[in-house]
């Protein structure tokens, strides 16, 4: 476990949340998500996560985008701001109810 002050608190930018680790060098806790739920995704948005990231001494992070709210530029914005592509995660998500409920021991 890191000390406290590895981590950054982390920071709203409209419907996106940043959190920032300096140390992280694999991306897993300097992260970036909720693109596009309050607008679209734009560079300048874009641009002061990426910020934040760099101020905090982040040399990688991830920004989790949904592919369908990616905006037509991406591929500009994405040159310009000197983001590359890395892995791709995938969530699986299903409707929570009765039938999605798993009972141990039955």
């Amino acid at each position: 476990m890191w000390p406290q002050s590895a981590i950054r608190w982390p920071r709203r930018f409209g419907s996106v949340v940043a959190l920032a680790a300096p140390r992280d060098t694999l991306s897993f806790w300097s992260q970036a998500a909720g693109f596009g739920l309050d607008g679209p995704v734009t560079s300048t948005v874009i641009g002061e996560v990426l910020d934040y990231f760099k101020a905090a001494g982040c040399t990688t992070a991830k920004l989790n985008i949904a592919p369908s709210l990616l905006p037509p530029d991406w591929d500009e914005i994405a040159m310009s701001c000197g983001i590359t592509t890395g892995p791709t995660d995938i969530q699986v998500v299903r409707r929570a109810g009765p039938d999605g409920v798993r009972r141990l021991g039955r």
